[in-house]
């Protein structure tokens, strides 16, 4: 399944505009794979969690310490979400936080990560196709390159044999 988990962010107690828009993108992503969309919501209230309604679930991690942002503490804090529910893609906004994030996460996990991003597309499902359609067309040069067989000097076609000088 394809599961996509989108990290909230929020800044004194409301949730940032891209947040939103993430989960919009990650609707569209989820549809595509099949998947469900999460919410990873570090240090939020109660009422975020209600704003938050556009997901199919919204993971909570409330702590005293998580209520401002701690690049360290939020890293750990999403490495858990992440290992947790499995996803397969993670959305993090491109911002001063995610990047802080983003960077550790990767290199924590061993996971590969792309900044700046303006679009997400699934990877296309006709992969096996393709690869079939090539050796065919592989095997049939082979088959049309046998017709021929190499003539070198003193090559007699008639028994294949070479001729004799």
């Amino acid at each position: 399944m394809g599961n996509v988990l989108v990290i909230a962010e929020h800044v004194d107690g409301t949730l940032a505009d891209h947040t939103f828009e993430m989960l919009a993108t990650a609707r569209g992503l989820a549809g595509q794979l099949g998947g469900t969309v999460s919410v990873g919501l570090i240090g939020g209230s109660d009422a975020m969690v209600a704003e938050l309604g556009a997901a199919d679930q919204v993971l909570k991690i409330g702590d005293a310490s998580l209520a401002n942002f701690n690049p360290e503490a939020w890293t750990a804090a999403a490495r858990a979400l992440i290992e947790n529910a499995g996803p397969s893609a993670v959305l993090i906004g491109h911002t001063s936080m995610g990047m802080d994030m983003t960077g550790a996460l990767g290199a924590s996990m061993g996971i590969p990560t792309a900044c700046s991003c303006t679009a997400i597309e699934p990877p296309p499902r006709r992969r096996h196709r393709r690869r079939r359609r090539r050796r065919r067309r592989c095997r049939r040069q082979l088959r049309h390159e046998r017709r021929y067989r190499p003539v070198s000097p003193g090559w007699s076609s008639a028994g294949h044999q070479r001729a004799m000088l």
